[in-house]
């Protein structure tokens, strides 16, 4: 069409010498042609924009869709990622947690060990000291007896006179035990230097000599709490020596039998803190049992005065007894004898009054008697 109409301008353009009427005719045509292609362009133009409107329908259709399906992709991406994000929040504050409790253990632990090596110090420094050594024996003892046992059956730091050596003699501590076997006295000994000597020797010969001097020591240990704390009439036949290491215990019955025999033949037993425990607790099963053995007696004793009593109740019953039969019988007498006086005297009342019925007849007879 654009061709055409272009051609015809050329022709006439070309064609400049023609007449009116056919100009005019061609203005004519032309605008006819222009009316049919503006027609044509129009009628196009509306298919096109019907396209296009179909186009622009579908295209926001599908636009719609996509932006739904996005926004759907993205709330779901959204919530997964808080779910995601919710459990790795709440797994770091688990391990946070975690840390945090183990940071305060470790912390913990951290001053137990210091306060560990404090008390090591100090532990060093009380058993480098011989007074301060006997002062930790007797009180190991004090804590271990207290444990055991009731206030009533022990004391510490009690002095007793022994008259066999003239002297006071103090125990570290007085075990009230009733007879048998009576109170038994206990001295705390604690010969950490002369073990450390046995245990610290490089050579044969310096453990021989360690090994005799921790003998003699102990020997006399033995001996002196057998001559001061056995007395006679006042403590039991026997004495405890306490010594306040398991490792020096284990160490002299192991390798030291023959202590164990001086021991025996002092009657002195030597204990520690395992085995000292368990001899308080039998002590205190003893007098347990004592103890209730005594409050049967009492009771046996007060059983005894009740059958005593219930015997003489009963002779005093039976007397009674005897004594309301002989009342009942002498009731039954008295009723008896009662019973007869009563028919005697209406015995004697009826002949009374037979007599004096008599009487006036009698009277009669003899009035009519005299009268003839």
């Amino acid at each position: 069409m654009r061709q055409t109409l272009l051609k015809i301008v050329v022709h006439f353009s070309e064609n400049q010498s023609m007449d009116p009427i056919y100009i005019l005719l061609f203005i004519g045509v032309l605008l006819l042609i222009l009316a049919v292609v503006s027609v044509v362009m129009l009628s196009k133009k509306n298919d096109t924009n019907q396209q296009l409107a179909g186009q622009l329908e579908a295209m926001q259709n599908q636009q719609s869709h996509s932006a739904e399906a996005l926004k759907q992709t993205i709330e779901d991406s959204l919530t997964k990622s808080r779910n995601e994000t919710a459990a790795q929040n709440k797994e770091r504050d688990e391990v946070i947690t975690n840390v945090r409790e183990r940071l305060a253990v470790i912390d913990q632990f951290k001053k137990t060990v210091e306060k560990l090596d404090d008390n090591v110090v100090g532990m060093s420094r009380i058993f480098e000291n011989t007074n301060q050594r006997g002062l930790f024996g007797e009180s190991q003892l004090r804590d271990i007896v207290e444990t055991a046992l009731p206030k009533k059956l022990y004391d510490f730091q009690y002095s007793v006179t022994n008259e066999h050596i003239q002297k006071n003699v103090r125990f570290d501590c007085y075990l009230r035990i009733p007879n048998p076997p009576g109170p038994i006295g206990v001295d705390s000994k604690f010969p950490l230097a002369d073990y450390r000597r046995v245990i610290d020797a490089t050579t044969d010969e310096e453990r021989k000599v360690a090994e005799k001097d921790f003998k003699e020591v102990i020997k006399k240990y033995i001996t002196d709490i057998g001559a001061k704390y056995i007395i006679p009439d006042v403590t039991s036949d026997f004495a405890l020596m306490f010594i306040p290491s398991e490792a020096i215990f284990a160490e002299i019955n192991k390798s030291m039998e023959w202590l164990i025999e001086e021991s025996r033949r002092n009657h002195v037993h030597l204990v520690s803190p395992a085995t000292m425990m368990m001899a308080l607790n039998t002590m205190r099963s003893v007098v347990n049992t004592m103890e209730v053995q005594r409050s049967a007696r009492k009771v046996i004793a007060s059983l005894q005065d009740v059958a005593q009593d219930a015997g003489r109740l009963k002779d005093r019953t039976a007397l009674l007894n005897k004594k309301l039969v002989e009342s009942v019988e002498a009731a039954r007498n008295i009723d008896i004898s009662s019973g007869k006086i009563h028919t005697k005297v209406e015995k004697l009342k009826g002949e009374n009054l037979e007599l004096i019925d008599q009487a006036p007849e009698e009277q009669q007879v003899a009035n009519g008697d005299e009268s003839g």
